[in-house]
């Protein structure tokens, strides 16, 4: 009889542990200790059955294990996105520019309030309040309601003197910011006729600012200051005259529409449509003049006609016998028949 393989014997022994019957034909496990020699039992020890199981199974039982460093297995690496790259890289740099501002805040914001803190405790251990007084540190009734009273009259003035300091701060804060917004007004008012000037001469000049100012008594102001973007760009760009004056163009209302419609526009629309009419406005001064247009052809001139039979007489008018050679001529053809 064929002796067994290690693998059999392994599941024989497993069987065993689980217990069932090691084979299905009982003689053979019989047979096999006079067939098997003493010296080769060591195959069927445990320790061996138990470390089988543990090995890795067969090349070909695991496809994930088969060699792949052939080029043309390996998947290949997909192309680089420089756009995701530059967002990421962008991203990165905003997030440590803001934890930096952020950091930066909060040390400020420790600093001043540890100086607060320091100026009070220095103003408490300067200035230590007095000790609350009572009836029994006055002689009489009068003394105390007297001292009662100044007591208010301070805490009055107090109160009042730190509502006149808060008012006063608050109405320097509000002048500071009137003549700031009035500076900027002026900055933006001498930059506005400044590109008026470049942008027109003489009476278009004049023109222009009369249309400006009518349209702004029926409400161009509150248009402008409605759209930050188009009151920037017009009052403040080297074009922005030219391109207001197609908007208040009476016979063009449609350029007024674009910039300003009745529906509101996004503000990045908007610019755009006002670089349009400015691109627009540049092509027409750009193009070439007209050709004029052709003179006229003169129209022909009649001939002079004189008298009939005057033409090659002398001035005679075709008479013979008003010129004495003529007359003699004819009296010698009349009578010999020649001249």
């Amino acid at each position: 009889m064929a002796r067994k393989t290690f693998d059999e014997l392994v599941d024989e022994f497993n069987k065993e542990e689980q217990g069932n019957p090691p084979s299905e034909h009982p003689q053979e496990n019989l047979e096999q200790p006079q067939e098997t020699p003493p010296v080769e039992e060591p195959p069927v020890e445990t320790p061996p059955a138990e470390d089988k199981p543990a090995e890795p199974p067969a090349p070909e039982d695991k496809p994930e294990d088969k060699p792949a460093d052939k080029p043309e297995d390996k998947p290949a690496d997909p192309p680089k996105d420089h756009v995701i790259d530059e967002i990421e890289m962008t991203n990165g740099a905003i997030r440590k520019r803001l934890e930096k501002q952020a950091k930066k805040f909060e040390e400020e914001k420790a600093a001043l309030i540890a100086e607060y803190e320091a100026k009070l405790k220095a103003k408490e251990t300067e200035q230590p309040k007095p000790a609350p007084k009572t009836r029994d540190n006055f002689q009489t009734d009068e003394d105390y309601v007297a001292w009662l009273t100044r007591q208010q009259i301070d805490a009055d003035r107090a109160e009042q003197d730190k509502k006149r300091q808060e008012q006063e701060a608050e109405d320097a804060k509000k002048r500071q910011e009137q003549e700031a917004e009035a500076a900027e007004i002026q900055r933006r008012q001498a930059k506005f006729l400044t590109n008026i000037e470049s942008c027109f001469d003489g009476e278009e000049r004049t023109t222009f600012m009369k249309r400006v100012q009518y349209a702004n008594s029926k409400g161009l102001g509150e248009l402008l200051d409605a759209n930050p973007v188009a009151s920037d760009y017009l009052l403040g760009s080297q074009r922005g005259p030219l391109v207001l004056a197609k908007i208040l163009d009476t016979q063009n209302p449609e350029y007024f529409r674009r910039v300003f419609p009745v529906g509101g526009i996004n503000p990045l629309e908007q610019f755009a449509e006002l670089k349009d009419i400015e691109r627009t406005i540049l092509a027409e001064k750009n193009a070439p003049p007209p050709a004029p247009a052709p003179a006229p052809a003169p129209a022909p001139k009649k001939p002079v006609l004189g008298k009939p039979g005057a033409q090659g007489q002398g001035g005679t008018g075709g008479d013979p016998m008003l010129d004495p050679k003529a007359r003699r001529d004819y009296v010698r053809e009349l009578l010999y028949g020649h001249k």
